[in-house]
Formats: structure tokens, sequence, C-alpha cells
């Protein structure tokens, strides 16, 4: 939603780089192979002329002693507080520069409206003339098996 952040992330090799593009999505798969990369059955999926942005993101080992091999790239995508956001739509890939290889596409919208609950959570102290309302929370009073 227009003023949130997009999060994106993909799985790699412990302290390689990938990349994460941005733009639009192409009616046909593009193999590699056309941009003179070595990769066979991996496809572009992004229309290379519509390429919006591109970011180069390291991939961050795990900390936790058994998953030794693995690692997370992350990007977050600032979104503007703009209403002219709405109902955007982009797709995204991801191309792993040490295996050469590619992820499929994501294409993801902006929300086309601001969510709403029709409720609100009120919080504060009865005893202060403040408080804070929030419209994206509700409490749940309790669930019930029938």
């Amino acid at each position: 939603m227009p003023g949130a952040r997009a999060r994106f992330w993909a799985d790699g090799i412990p302290n390689g780089f990938a990349i994460a593009a941005f733009g639009q999505a192409s009616p046909v798969p593009i193999p590699l192979s056309a941009f003179g990369i070595p990769s066979p059955n991996c496809n572009c999926h992004l229309v290379p002329a519509a390429i919006l942005a591109t970011m180069v993101v390291p991939y961050v080992p795990e900390v936790h002693p058994l998953l030794v091999n693995m690692a997370t790239a992350e990007v977050l995508v600032p979104l503007p507080a703009d209403p002219s956001w709405f109902g955007l739509q982009l797709t995204t890939q991801w191309f792993d520069l040490a295996q050469l290889a590619t992820s499929n596409a994501i294409t993801w919208t902006v929300a086309s409206a601001i969510p709403t609950l029709d409720m609100a959570l009120n919080e504060g102290h009865p005893a202060e003339s403040t408080g804070n309302v929030t419209v994206h929370l509700a409490h749940v009073m309790r669930f019930e098996y029938q």
C-alpha cells in the first residue's frame, strides 16, 4: 500500500550476490542465452527495455549452525505515500550472480484502496484525556469451537 514497504527475499549461496530487478512483465520468457549468459533453462521474465530498477544485494549467511549453507538476500522497497501509486503493478525477478541462475518472477500490485476492518482499536488509559486509535487492528474477543 502507498506509504508502506514491499519486502522481497531470495535464498542463495552464503556471501554471494544477487540482483533484484523490478519492471514490466514480459509476455514471453526470454532465454538468458539471448543476452550472452550461458544459463540453460534460465529465462528473463521482464521486458529488458522496461526495467525500472535493479539492486545488487548480498546473500547474508544464516547464523543457526544447522543452516550453515543457507543465506538470504533481502530488499525493502519504500512505496511513496502518494495516491497515484494505488493499483500500480510491477514484476520482480532475482538473478543469482554466483550460479548465473534466475528465480521465477512474481507480479505484484500495490493496493487499490486503503484496507479497512470497519472497526478500530482504541488504546489509552481511562484517566487520560488522549489515546491512540488504530484502524488496521482490532481486538479478538473469543474464538469458540462449535
